[in-house]
């Protein structure tokens, strides 16, 4: 049915049936960028949870382990100290990247550009190419920089949050003066 409507619309060149057409294409490469966007931060949020999650499990392991051999015991700290290490820097990427913060937000917008997908394909399929309404298909248009200006809200706060110096609008190097 979509390729229907698509045919229908690149046979017209009215208004309307290319401003809907522009709008298609604009919906595919969004629901291209945001599935890739989704998959790469969930690719990074579940590696840095796992990797978190073993290296943690094996500082408690070395540290529980007891030899009787003299100096094994002391090796086995020190490793169990500079993986312990390890986890905390990983730890601190978590909030600076807020990678299941975005990830969350690319699924919020994917599911909203495939709504307005399938809003626009409706309207498209129940009238004719020369009564495509402009303000319906400028609403799905705003409506899907909407979603695009949620995501990128979604990022500024997570930079200010994890910025704390940054949350009133101040760079670091400035001294806010009041």
């Amino acid at each position: 049915m979509a390729s229907d409507i698509l045919d229908r619309l690149r046979a017209s060149n009215e208004p309307g049936a290319v401003q809907a057409r522009y709008l298609l294409g604009l919906f595919d490469s969004s629901l291209t960028a945001a599935l890739s966007g989704r998959k790469k931060n969930k690719r990074w949020a579940s590696a840095l949870y796992v990797v978190t999650v073993i290296l943690s499990s094996a500082v408690t392991i070395l540290l529980g382990i007891q030899f009787k051999v003299p100096g094994v015991e002391g090796n086995l700290k020190q490793i169990a100290f500079v993986i312990g290490a390890i986890v905390t820097l990983l730890n601190a990427f978590d909030p600076f990247f807020n990678y299941r913060g975005s990830w969350a937000a690319y699924d919020e917008a994917l599911s909203e550009f495939y709504r307005l997908r399938t809003e626009l394909e409706f309207y498209v399929s129940g009238v004719d190419n020369a009564t495509l309404a402009p303000d319906k298909l400028d609403k799905l248009r705003d409506d899907h920089q909407a979603a695009w200006d949620r995501v990128q809200k979604a990022y500024r706060q997570s930079r200010r949050v994890s910025n704390p110096e940054q949350s009133d609008g101040h760079r670091g190097s400035e001294k806010h003066t009041g």
